[in-house]
């Protein structure tokens, strides 16, 4: 993945097997973004301005055996296909928008409140941009 990578990302979930550019996740406000860190060398390129990195869970790690499985059949990729689910909890790591629970809150309310998806995704980015 390029530079910028994610970024304004409002939701949705991407898993990225290879490296990424600079300034991953640059103004990103909702979504998760699980990125394969082999060399442990992608903190650095992430702009924890707008996310921090949390610790894969095992929750995560169901979810990403699945969607790899899944990827792996659908592509029959060599690199999907070379990891283990051992090795997928210790080299992968979890990017989110700061305060994503309190921003994943204010949607839902929004969303009770009548609103689209969309509508309250994009009333919370204009509440971030503040």
């Amino acid at each position: 993945m390029d530079d910028y990578g994610c970024s304004y990302m409002t939701n949705g979930v991407v898993v990225c097997l290879g490296e990424v550019g600079n300034n991953f996740a640059y103004n990103m406000t909702g979504g998760i973004a699980y990125l394969y860190d082999e060399y442990k060398t992608l903190e650095s390129k992430i702009d924890k301005r707008f996310v921090e990195i949390v610790k894969v869970d095992g929750e995560d790690l169901l979810y990403l055996s699945n969607i790899i499985d899944e990827f792996n059949s659908a592509t029959n990729s060599k690199r999907g296909k070379g990891m283990s689910k051992i090795v997928i909890l210790d080299s992968f790591i979890k990017v989110v928008p700061k305060n994503y629970n309190v921003i994943s809150k204010k949607i839902n309310e929004l969303k009770k409140g009548g609103l689209s998806d969309n509508e309250a995704i994009i009333e919370v980015n204009k509440l971030c941009e503040k």
